[in-house]
């Protein structure tokens, strides 16, 4: 049985990036998130793991372009109004 993309970057972009970025290994959650949204650009969980670990890291501008990224594939409400407050905030 083929796992489907959606799937696996759900799988990526869930616990194993989120607890690489909580334990300071905030490179590998980058490289685990990019991955994830390489097979799924509209996961919009990983859009918004990935500008978190940039804020982590402190690199601001990685964050906010990768809020704006998200924002140019009009996510859900909840993503758009999370990464609009976020962006009010820098």
């Amino acid at each position: 049985m083929r796992i489907g993309r959606r799937h696996q970057a759900s799988t990526m972009a869930g616990t194993p990036s989120d607890n690489l970025s909580r334990t300071g290994q905030h490179q590998g959650a980058i490289i685990t998130l990019k991955k994830a949204i390489e097979l799924d650009n509209r996961h919009f969980g990983a859009w918004r793991a990935l500008a978190v670990t940039y804020r982590r890291l402190g690199d601001t501008a990685k964050a906010t372009e990768t809020m704006q990224e998200m924002l140019k594939l009009e996510p859900p409400d909840k993503y758009r109004t999370w990464a609009e407050g976020a962006l009010d905030d820098t």
